[in-house]
């Protein structure tokens, strides 16, 4: 047979095969993946708290992470779903290991390092599921007391410590500490394998921050201490704002503001003022750590409205000054 007609068959034999064959699904495109799926939150120690984030990253049509999932009570997601994401955008969702949720805290038994894994589930609008493994290797050699640090209600303006300490079979040096930010410090302690963490806040609000201690022993890794707290002023002030947008213009409106003294000693009111025009301040007799002031705002002539600020001096360090918005619009 002519080697012509030799290949001609093959062909012939190889088209009827593909026809034969029956056809295949097309491709489901991607909508999520993971960009990694182990994620490294670093080192850590018994009972501490460590943080990381992951990333998830939509596909050439964009795609929706419906549920973000932990799988223990130890394992903390920050992340708010359901989350749009354009085409190839990267959702960053905040995880934490709370080692003091664990039974044992996350000890390891003897001084090697134990290494910690916990799970999140993630699952998208399509049904697509992902897994993403959170991994912390604890330290056997050192530990931190406290191995989270919390400062109780703080005022703002002044300062409030916590002793720390690291310890373990070796002897440990701190060699540097890093805080992050400008109103937490760093006092080296009488030893140098202790310190005092000191807290100024500026003004209230909560504290949620990490400080990262180095030892002298390379074996240690980083050392993250988290640190919470929350200040508040020393005055609790009620009503915080004076709003009435709807007042007749017959009457005048009276209001009442109550400070407390959050400490329970005796409060007192040095003076009051405002500035707005023709708006009538007087402060009630009294004595202790709750005080009054009223408040009268005259008849308006319409169209009127009164806005301004009522300042309450008084001897409570740090809220010298209490500032109280007013405003009053009147109707007929």
């Amino acid at each position: 047979m002519p080697r012509s007609m030799i290949v001609t068959a093959q062909l012939g034999l190889l088209v009827a095969l593909a026809a034969c064959s029956p056809a295949q699904p097309p491709m489901t495109p991607v909508d999520i993946e993971l960009v990694e799926t182990r994620v490294d939150l670093g080192h850590a120690v018994a009972g501490g708290y460590v943080s990381g984030a992951m990333q998830i990253r939509a596909g050439d049509q964009g795609g929706v992470v419906a549920q973000i999932s932990p799988s223990c009570g130890c394992t903390i997601v920050d992340g708010v779903t359901p989350a749009s994401l354009k085409s190839g955008e990267i959702l960053r969702a905040p995880v934490a290991l709370d080692l003091s949720r664990l039974p044992d805290q996350g000890k390891a038994p003897g001084a090697e390092p134990r290494i910690i894994e916990r799970t999140v589930s993630i699952v998208s609008e399509k049904g697509t599921r992902l897994t993403a493994t959170l991994v912390a290797t604890v330290s056997g050699l050192f530990h931190l007391e406290p191995a989270q640090a919390r400062f109780v209600t703080v005022v703002p303006g002044r300062q409030a410590r916590v002793d720390v300490a690291v310890t373990g079979p070796p002897a440990p040096r701190i060699a540097g500490v890093e805080t992050g930010r400008d109103d937490l410090a760093w006092i080296p302690g009488s030893a140098p394998d202790r310190g005092i963490l000191e807290w100024s806040p500026a003004a209230a609000g909560d504290l949620e921050a990490f400080v990262t201690l180095r030892l002298d022993d390379a074996r240690a890794g980083e050392l993250r201490l988290r640190v919470t707290g929350r200040a508040e002023s020393p005055l609790s002030v009620d009503p915080e704002s004076i709003e009435n947008l709807d007042a007749l213009a017959t009457r005048p409106v009276i209001a009442r503001i109550t400070l407390q003294r959050r400490d329970g000693l005796p409060l007192e009111i040095l003076g009051v003022s405002c500035t707005a025009h023709r708006v009538e301040t007087e402060i009630a007799p009294g004595s202790g750590p709750v005080r009054t002031v009223r408040v009268l705002v005259p008849v308006l002539a319409l169209p009127a409205e009164i806005q301004g600020v009522v300042m309450i001096r008084t001897n409570v360090e740090g809220a010298e000054v209490v500032e109280v918005p007013v405003r009053v619009r009147g109707r007929t």
